[in-house]
């Protein structure tokens, strides 16, 4: 028994009290069972040896013990990291979740770009066809226009070849109107007016340094005054010539003694030109009629 109080002690030193008391324990068992009492002398060195090797592993179990301790702070830490990094695997998740249906609406405004650039396409090969149809077509008016504005050219020849014919018919036709009207209206003024003619043909008359020239001038006397009848002739009279020829009379007629009188002579007046020369109170001698009146 006192070896098992040698080995509990010696035990006891490392182990804990109760682990101590059960490797006594133990230790005992195995020595009762193993050896005799004159061989106790010889367990006494094994128990010294197996005590220097309990105190070894007493040593390893406190080294065990520490990395233990660091395995489990380490466990702690991976467990944390594990932790953190769930975390961010989830935000991940839900990042490539959002990034996917992104994808996925994106994808569907490509389609959607796709079919409308397929129609934009079409609609360019609409326009282009039409553009290629309009050049056609200006291609035509081009040479329509050529053709057009050659007739145009022989027809302004033609106008002028006309004019050119018109105007010396004119010239004609205005120089017999005038002789016309001087060989007829003196003897109008005469049986109308009882006029006494002392000239009559194509004059000019100076009026504040112009020269106006008219178709005829016809001088007289009633009933002894002074008269002057100046004259326009034109075979179609418009209003506009009769407004123009009145206010030439209204020039000239400050300047002639006596009593000035206008008088239109032609083959026809427009109504609006027949109105005019009847409210100004001038006389006029066309192809229908004689409207002189009283002086």
């Amino acid at each position: 028994m006192a070896e098992t109080s040698v080995i509990e002690d010696r035990l006891g030193q490392v182990f804990e009290k109760r682990q101590a008391e059960v490797l006594s324990q133990v230790v005992g068992e195995i020595a009762s069972n193993l050896v005799a009492r004159e061989d106790f002398s010889e367990l006494k060195q094994i128990v010294h040896s197996l005590g220097i090797t309990i105190e070894q592993i007493g040593k390893f179990q406190a080294e065990t013990n520490q990395r233990f301790d660091r395995l489990v702070k380490f466990q702690e830490e991976t467990e944390l990291r594990f932790k953190v990094l769930a975390e961010a695997q989830a935000r991940t998740e839900a990042r490539v979740n959002e990034l996917a249906e992104s994808i996925s609406r994106l994808e569907k405004a490509q389609e959607r770009t796709e079919q409308r650039l397929n129609e934009l396409a079409e609609a360019q090969a609409r326009t282009e066809a039409r553009v290629n149809e309009l050049a056609e077509s200006i291609l035509r008016l081009e040479k329509a226009q050529e053709r057009t504005e050659q007739r145009l050219n022989e027809l302004a020849e033609a106008q002028a070849r006309t004019d050119k014919s018109i105007g010396a018919l004119t010239e004609a036709l205005g120089a017999n109107l005038e002789d016309l009207a001087i060989d007829i209206v003196p003897e109008l003024l005469e049986k109308h007016w009882h006029m006494k003619i002392s000239s009559s043909g194509p004059e000019e008359i100076k009026t504040n340094g112009h020269v106006y020239p008219f178709d005829f001038v016809i001088r007289g006397h009633v009933k002894g005054q002074p008269v002057t009848v100046l004259g326009e002739a034109k075979s179609n009279l418009t209003e506009k010539e009769v407004v123009r020829f009145l206010k030439i009379v209204d020039r000239v007629k400050k300047g002639i003694k006596g009593k000035v009188k206008a008088l239109f002579f032609g083959f026809r007046a427009l109504s609006a030109a027949r109105e005019k020369i009847e409210r100004s109170g001038a006389a006029m001698v066309f192809s229908r009629g004689v409207m002189i009146g009283k002086f």
